[in-house]
Order: C-alpha cells, then sequence, then structure tokens
C-alpha cells in the first residue's frame, strides 16, 4: 500500500479535540463544590442557643448509669463521650466536627474556643492505660460534664 492509497484526515480532529477540551473544562467548572462553599455561622452559638443542648446532659447521665451498671466497658463509654464532645462542639462552632481527625481539630483557627471539646476528644481517642478502667472512666465523664456545664468556652 502506498503513501497515496491512504486517504487524508475527513474533518480535521484538531479543532473537535479543542471543542472538547473546552467544553470538559467548563463542565468542571460549573460542578457545585460544597466544602468550598460551606455556610460558616459569624460567631459561635451561645449555650442557651444550643440545638438539641438538653439531651447532652441527659446522654452523660445516661452513659454514666450504663456504665455503673456494667453494661458498656471503657471502650463503649469512650466511643460515646468522643461522639458526645464532636456533636456538642459542631452546635457551638458551627462545622461538623464529627468527621475531622484529632490533628485536625488542634489545626483549626479557633481551637482555643474549642479546648475543652477537644480536650474530651483526645482523653476518649487517646485513653491512658496507665489508670485503672474505672478511674479513666471517671475522668472522661468529668471532663465531659465540666465541657458541657462550662459552655464549651
Amino acid at each position: 500500500m502506498s503513501p497515496e492509497d491512504i486517504s487524508p484526515l475527513i474533518g480535521y480532529p484538531g479543532p473537535y479535540f479543542a471543542v472538547a477540551l473546552v467544553l470538559l473544562i467548563a463542565a468542571i467548572a460549573l460542578i457545585p463544590r460544597p466544602r468550598l462553599r460551606r455556610r460558616r455561622r459569624s460567631d459561635p452559638a451561645a449555650p442557651s442557643e444550643l440545638r438539641f443542648a438538653p439531651s447532652f446532659d441527659s446522654e452523660v447521665a445516661h452513659l454514666r448509669e450504663r456504665y455503673a451498671a456494667g453494661e458498656t466497658d471503657v471502650r463503649a463509654l469512650h466511643l460515646a463521650a468522643a461522639d458526645i464532645a464532636r456533636r456538642y462542639g459542631s452546635n457551638v462552632s458551627g462545622d461538623n466536627l464529627r468527621a475531622l481527625t484529632l490533628a485536625q481539630l488542634h489545626a483549626r483557627a479557633d481551637a482555643h474556643e474549642l479546648a475543652p471539646v477537644i480536650a474530651v476528644v483526645e482523653m476518649s481517642e487517646r485513653p491512658s492505660f496507665d489508670v485503672h478502667p474505672d478511674v479513666a472512666a471517671e475522668r472522661t465523664l468529668t471532663a465531659l460534664s465540666e465541657m458541657l456545664g462550662g459552655g464549651g468556652q
């Protein structure tokens, strides 16, 4: 087969490729990015404005009762305490703290405002094994109660 037998390209693909590339970039630019456009409250909520605030105290009381009755172990208590602290911190800050790691919580610009929340999360997610489990549980529950009573500030 000689080079003359090969037909030239019909409808040169360069312009088609350029149009496809421009359309692809436009489609990517129009995709909504919720992380970039998240709503942030201008200031933290006062403790009286917190959504579901009474349920936090009742959850801590229920958690304390379940641990005292032997229905839950220290590990489950720490997981529940961390969850309560993260939900409370989410209400105070207006951002979802449940998906953040401990390092990300420490790196936040408002970490000083969330110090009690971060302390409870750290105590719950990095428990100390040099004390008796009952003592560790009591420390966690006390810190959680103080966090809720102090308004998180």
